[in-house]
């Protein structure tokens, strides 16, 4: 909604670093996150985190639940679905304006910004 406010009143390349720069941003910091070791915040934590494993067993751990993930049918099959629903869902966002002033005659500025129902 706020790239299409945005490109009805200074054009769609302002749009795009208006909606798109923030989102990169918001990116590149989340790679920085980092969870806490699981349990740190139950009491008795730090006998826990004395004992804890190694880095390098955690990695060996991880890619072990991954690949069991993987031997999971339903799990699977519903992360193909949803990756499909998603990538239906982002081309219906980009191409549905351009649909709506090409073919309906609905113009750009009504078309990128959704209406408010009227009941």
């Amino acid at each position: 909604m706020v790239g299409g406010l945005i490109d009805k009143h200074y054009g769609w390349r302002s749009a795009f670093f208006v909606a798109g720069v923030p989102g990169l941003l918001l990116a590149a910091l989340c790679l920085l996150l980092r969870d806490p070791p699981r349990g740190a915040q139950d009491p008795g934590a730090a006998a826990i985190a004395a004992a804890a494993p190694k880095s390098s067993t955690i990695v060996k751990d991880t890619w072990a639940a991954y690949g069991r993930l993987m031997h999971n049918k339903p799990y699977v099959l519903t992360i193909l679905a949803y990756a499909a629903y998603t990538f239906a869902l982002g081309g219906l966002a980009f191409w549905m304006p351009a649909f709506l002033e090409r073919v309906r005659g609905v113009p750009r500025s009504e078309a990128t910004v959704p209406s408010v129902p009227s009941w």
